[in-house]
């Protein structure tokens, strides 16, 4: 399963602009998400990320898009991301090199260097390290014409004993510690002005996200 020998014929041109002028809803991981209101989400255009699946088990009835971008998730999930996923994938190009799954995804190229805000022309093009894979998904939905774009469990706070809404594995507990929480929030305040200025709106929902000054806040039940 490692090492990729199966390369994607799948590519993002049937994707790009496709949705344009709707919105979507991005789910995060966090422990926020289990008190959301998911079934709110029933006809809403939805992506989930990394082990974002395991909404499923709290309420949420359906997703349609996949964004992966964590190497050692795709290796631990290998078995449920290969054939249970029932949505249109996108893989980190981190993901694509280490990690070879059999199925057909939709490349992206999320860099190692210098982070920058700027939003890409295309998947192709990529854009630099922002951090966290909901980010990724921000981007994503953005050149895939969404003109509303809105995060759930999105709390980026690693205070508390447990990051995410299902129970941390000892890799996520080690990860508290060397999560660049700065760098995320700098990369979302930076993603946020950008979306702005071409008319995106752009709105975290999440309960747990007491950061303010970084970017609009909401909440679910006021947009639905």
């Amino acid at each position: 399963a490692l090492s990729g020998i199966h390369n994607s014929k799948m590519n993002f041109s049937k994707f790009y602009n496709r949705y344009s002028g709707q919105r979507c809803f991005i789910l995060g991981g966090a422990p926020s998400l289990k008190n959301e209101q998911l079934e709110l989400l029933k006809n809403e255009k939805v992506f989930i990320c990394n082990k974002g699946f395991k909404a499923l088990e709290i309420g949420l009835d359906h997703y349609d898009f996949y964004v992966l971008a964590d190497a050692s998730v795709a290796r631990e999930n290998y078995d449920q991301i290969e054939t249970q996923i029932n949505s249109p994938r996108f893989y980190s190009s981190s993901v694509a090199r280490k990690v070879d799954f059999t199925h057909d995804y939709i490349k992206y190229i999320r860099g190692t260097g210098k982070p920058h805000v700027a939003l890409p022309t295309s998947v192709e093009a990529g854009w630099g390290k922002v951090g966290t894979v909901v980010l990724d998904a921000t981007i994503l939905a953005y050149l895939m014409g969404f003109k509303e774009i809105y995060l759930l469990g999105t709390d980026l706070d690693y205070s508390a004993n447990n990051t995410h809404f299902y129970p941390d594995d000892q890799r996520e507990i080690r990860q508290r510690n060397i999560m660049n929480m700065k760098l995320v929030l700098r990369n979302l305040k930076g993603v946020s002005k950008q979306l702005a200025l071409h008319n995106v709106i752009f709105r975290n929902l999440s309960q747990g996200f007491n950061h303010k000054n970084i970017c609009p806040v909401d909440r679910l039940q006021n947009i639905i």
